[in-house]
């Protein structure tokens, strides 16, 4: 095994582990908030059960009201790079 092939399983487990926790942690989070509690200590840490509203902009309702030029002046662009898993070429 090269070592490109090496850092790229790496990832690809720890890909797969990641999704597991979440996937654990999703059902975990949801048995807590059945219990209807503010508040549940563990060993060492804690959690608290916060509520909290989250804002959205409808960008596509401000583009079509303020019109294409005055969204496009207080827009901006970064660029990100990310790694997508997909199949092997062979």
């Amino acid at each position: 095994m090269s070592n490109l092939e090496f850092i790229a399983d790496k990832y690809l487990d720890l890909d797969a582990q990641i999704k597991l926790l979440e996937k654990e942690r999703a059902g975990v989070k949801e048995v807590i908030l059945g219990l209807d509690v503010e508040y549940l200590a563990g060993r060492e840490r804690a959690i608290n059960v916060v509520e909290s509203i989250r804002l959205s902009l409808k960008t596509k309702a401000v583009q079509e009201e303020m019109g294409k030029e005055w969204w496009d002046e207080r827009c901006g662009a970064t660029l990100s790079t990310s790694l997508r898993i997909c199949k092997k070429e062979l």
